[in-house]
């Protein structure tokens, strides 16, 4: 894993009141907020880009990829941090066998969270990276300030329901980070203004959203060391409802691209599963967006 830790700021005159530092996070041939969001601005149907809307998209990447990761991975660090409980509660005695009162229960972490132990996952960094996203979403529309609600309280559950359930943690995830962008791409370039719900001329753009959420959150849980076999399910999915809607032509094209890694991931081998799925999300909408 790279190491992403930072000296000290030196005493050189630190006259700033925010501290920020910009760094690639890892690839940017994989499945991301960004790519998300644009996905979802082709299927949204929009026929030209103009200044107007390139700066409401470039608003949009900022907000979804830099300021939405920056509040789930402060929360995340921070629950990191509190995982144990405190030392007098460890070696009080024995433990409670019922599964809610366990040391690593989101009821227990929760309740040790508002008793004040440990580092608060409402810090003031945390309120920092909220308040930079409300004021972004609050430039954009609607839509894009109930999605900020939404990854706020996702975080929560998030580092709340480490280490019992990381799979729900893992789902969220792929929701925050695929979902929700694609949804505000969506919503961006709707007619009168967006929709918060799917509407008939929009719900194939809707359930391609959902499925791509799926193949994020599969591939997560099989990295995890879930069997492969939801891989074939959740690629099943999205070609059935390509087929579903008539748009053989898209099917024919997803097919194609996830020839090669069904290949390799039938041989026993672990394709770049990312780099797929983003060309998979690029082909798709491209085609649909023609």
């Amino acid at each position: 894993m790279e190491d992403r830790s930072f000296p000290e700021t030196p005493e050189t005159g630190a006259y700033s009141i925010i501290a920020l530092r910009l760094w690639l996070n890892g690839s940017v041939l994989r499945l991301a907020p960004a790519w998300a969001l644009l996905a979802g601005v082709l299927l949204a149907g929009s026929a030209s880009i103009t200044t107007e809307n390139m700066l409401q998209i470039l608003l949009s990447i900022l907000l979804v990829d830099a300021v939405w990761g920056a509040m789930w991975n402060q929360i995340q660090l921070l629950s990191a941090r509190d995982v144990a409980l405190p030392a007098a509660t460890l070696v009080s005695g024995a433990v409670s066998a019922i599964p809610y009162a366990q040391p690593s229960a989101p009821v227990t972490r929760f309740w040790l969270w508002l008793s004040g132990h440990g580092d608060s996952l409402l810090s003031r960094d945390v309120w920092l990276a909220f308040v930079m996203a409300s004021v972004l979403a609050l430039m954009l529309n609607h839509a894009a300030l109930y999605a900020t609600l939404l990854v706020a309280v996702s975080a929560l559950i998030g580092a709340f329901a480490i280490p019992a359930l990381p799979s729900l943690t893992r789902f969220l995830g792929a929701v925050v980070g695929v979902g929700l962008a694609m949804w505000l791409g969506l919503s961006l370039f709707m007619s009168e203004g967006g929709s918060l719900w799917p509407q008939a001329d929009t719900s194939l753009a809707w359930l391609i959203g959902t499925a791509f959420t799926g193949l994020a959150f599969v591939w997560e849980e099989v990295r995890a060391g879930a069997p492969s076999g939801w891989v074939w399910v959740s690629q099943g999915f999205l070609v059935g409802i390509l087929l579903l809607f008539g748009e053989y032509g898209a099917a024919i094209l997803a097919v194609a691209i996830l020839i090669i890694p069904a290949v390799q991931l039938a041989k026993g081998g672990a394709p770049a599963m990312g780099r797929w799925y983003l060309l998979l999300l690029l082909g798709v909408s491209l085609y649909l967006a023609r």
